[in-house]
């Protein structure tokens, strides 16, 4: 991991300073940026196996349609408490002690699924494991955040954001040990890497920031401003909700095995990653609105492949590809589209509004798709979805008469985000998009804020 932040160029930003101070900014710079992706790398794939591997349990085990959708909305309400209203307990107790502790509640979390096998003692695990979850994120964020300069935090972002990506695909192929000791040794697996992203950051000696940096949301600022980009991170929490919680339940109506679960979701990722960069340049240079329409139609085209194809398995992996490649980058789009409308210091709420927007559509969407699968057979989800994006596109038709396309040169640079499903308000932050907000409200914080600022971890 040194190595490779060395080889990034990541140090740019501190060729400004003496030759006597470089070297030592270099050195704390890198043990705390390290010793925080390590964390990330560990805890992060291990969340999204555990997604992945309770819904195909929850299968096995015959729970009704309603209850699989649940234990994602759950999931994610308990994410957006904690995106909410964790900050302030991280501001009370330290950046490490949060994080140690939250890493023990998931650590406990995820056991527990393995003693009892019941519908709605696991949904209530899945809001506090989603609570955790946003808590372990956000602090990393906030810590990574609080480690960059405004010279590194481009680099800094896109390399969080590889880390992120990569555990995420790496844990997908977790599942194919689930058939061995019954599937506890996932649970096991799980357990062990989330305490294992414990050993960095708590045995090095990297110190957190003060606290975590409070941000307004103003979703009725949004909707006023950027209505099309608001819709969009609706429908993607909607469908994104619905993909990662039930596709392994969709593929269980083909009588595919775990092994195909995890190569269709790893292939959809990798899809989702390689097509943000052709798609945010596309943007850049015609309406995003109209890039937005055009993914969306793509998906909708993906997803009556995998409806009317997926008996085949090569027509199933190649619509696992064209639906990650065109689906995944929707959010990023709908971010920079706001941020094409908003000043500097509208940024991080308008951002933290999208993200509002999001998780209640992946709240919704889980028991939408559960309960329609439930009346209409397992293999009706990509209908589903293919209904909610064709409400999108209609909507950006309306939105194209209502406003003017903007010009290239009114537009912000787009920005490569891997998933909203790991955000928390703290990496809005991070993005490099930020800066200006963080340079331009520094002063005003700092004069507005009378609350003591507690001593770092």
């Amino acid at each position: 991991m040194a190595s490779v932040l060395q080889k990034s160029g990541i140090f740019h930003g501190f060729r400004r300073q003496s030759a006597g101070s470089v070297d030592e900014a270099r050195a704390q710079y890198l043990l705390g940026v390290t010793t925080l992706l390590v964390g990330v790398f560990c805890f992060t794939g291990a969340n999204s196996l555990l997604t992945t591997w309770l819904i195909i349990q929850a299968g096995n085990f015959s729970f009704p349609a309603a209850a699989i959708g649940l234990l994602t909305s759950l999931y994610f309400c308990g994410f957006i408490a904690g995106c909410l209203f964790g900050g302030k307990l991280v501001a009370r107790v330290g950046h490490i002690r949060s994080f140690a502790g939250f890493a023990a509640l998931a650590t406990i979390v995820t056991l527990l699924h393995s003693v009892v096998a019941d519908a709605v003692f696991w949904i209530a695990l899945r809001f506090i494991s989603g609570f955790s979850h946003a808590m372990l994120q956000m602090t990393a964020e906030s810590w990574l955040n609080a480690v960059s300069s405004n010279e590194t935090r481009s680099r800094t972002f896109s390399i969080y954001r590889i880390v992120d990506l990569t555990s995420v695909t790496i844990a997908q192929f977790g599942i194919m040990l689930g058939d061995q000791n019954g599937g506890y040794l996932v649970f096991a697996l799980i357990a062990v890497s989330i305490c294992l992203s414990l050993l960095p950051l708590t045995l090095s000696g990297s110190t957190g920031p003060a606290q975590i940096t409070n941000a307004k949301i103003d979703v009725r600022k949004l909707f006023a401003m950027a209505p099309m980009a608001a819709a969009a991170a609706l429908g993607f929490g909607f469908v994104s909700g619905g993909f990662w919680g039930l596709a392994p339940v969709f593929l269980g109506t083909f009588d595919y095995g775990t092994d195909t679960v995890a190569i269709f979701l790893g292939i959809a990722i990798v899809g989702g990653a390689l097509s943000q960069w052709p798609i945010g340049r596309l943007s850049d240079r015609i309406d995003r609105r109209l890039v937005m329409m055009f993914c969306a139609a793509t998906a909708i085209a993906a997803a009556m492949l995998l409806t009317f194809g997926a008996e085949m398995r090569p027509f199933l992996l190649a619509g696992a590809f064209l639906f990650g490649a065109s689906f995944m980058p929707l959010y990023a789009l709908a971010v920079s589209h706001a941020n094409d409308s908003a000043d500097a210091q509208s940024f991080v709420s308008v951002a933290g509004a999208l993200l509002l927007c999001f998780g209640v559509g992946a709240v919704l969407g889980p028991v939408v798709f559960s309960t329609a699968m439930g009346l209409f057979g397992g293999g009706t989800l990509f209908i589903g979805i293919a209904l909610v994006l064709l409400c999108l596109i209609a909507f950006g038709v309306w939105r194209r008469y209502a406003k003017a396309t903007l010009s290239e040169d009114e537009k912000d640079e787009f920005v490569f985000l891997a998933q909203a499903s790991q955000a928390t308000p703290e990496a809005l932050h991070l993005d490099p998009r930020a800066e200006e907000y963080t340079e331009s409200g520094e002063a005003t914080a700092n004069e507005t804020n009378d609350e003591p600022i507690p001593a770092s971890a």
